[in-house]
């Protein structure tokens, strides 16, 4: 059935079920991407009202993070963990993260698995921020100096400005 556009709404398609359907632009703007809660609730938990419905490489469902959980001797637990600790034949320490080497939470595939410890995984995800930073290349994520001053030689603090030019600013918008 084709969807009618009024001028004061805008077709989407619905990426779980490929529906032509009609929002308002102020919902564009909010992010709305599905048709309906059902199909809202499929794409971040997997299955509506599924705990072990079996779909996939392996039983299991996704959580509200996007990691897909499986139970283990009536226990829930994170399957790229549990992958890792089958793979390495011990149980993982607390302080062990599993990285996923492609970034995609879904693909538990021992060779895109990494052990690290916390620190070493927060560094590597922060490369984008601080890693840049301490290399010179840029000040800050967004900015090659302080906005106000134009200096590198103080930290940058917050809305591409130094700690000091910060504070100014701060109390100017007060």
């Amino acid at each position: 059935m084709p969807v009618k556009n009024n001028s004061s709404t805008v077709p989407l398609i619905c990426p779980m079920c490929n529906q032509t359907f009609n929002v308002s632009p102020f919902r564009v703007r909010q992010g709305a991407k599905y048709c309906s809660h059902q199909c809202q609730h499929v794409s971040m938990r997997g299955r509506v009202g599924s705990w072990n419905s079996g779909f996939g490489p392996s039983q299991g469902w996704i959580d509200a993070d996007g990691y897909r959980m499986i139970r283990v001797n009536g226990r829930n637990v994170l399957e790229h963990r549990h992958v890792m600790e089958q793979h390495l034949g011990r149980s993982l320490r607390p302080d062990e993260v599993v990285h996923h080497v492609d970034g995609d939470r879904r693909n538990n595939a021992v060779s895109n698995l990494r052990v690290m410890d916390w620190g070493d995984h927060t560094a590597l995800h922060w490369t984008g921020r601080s890693r840049i930073m301490n290399t010179g290349n840029m000040w800050s994520m967004n900015h090659n100096a302080c906005v106000d001053c134009e200096t590198t030689s103080k930290p940058h603090y917050g809305h591409g400005r130094c700690h000091a030019c910060y504070k100014r600013w701060k109390r100017r918008m007060l």
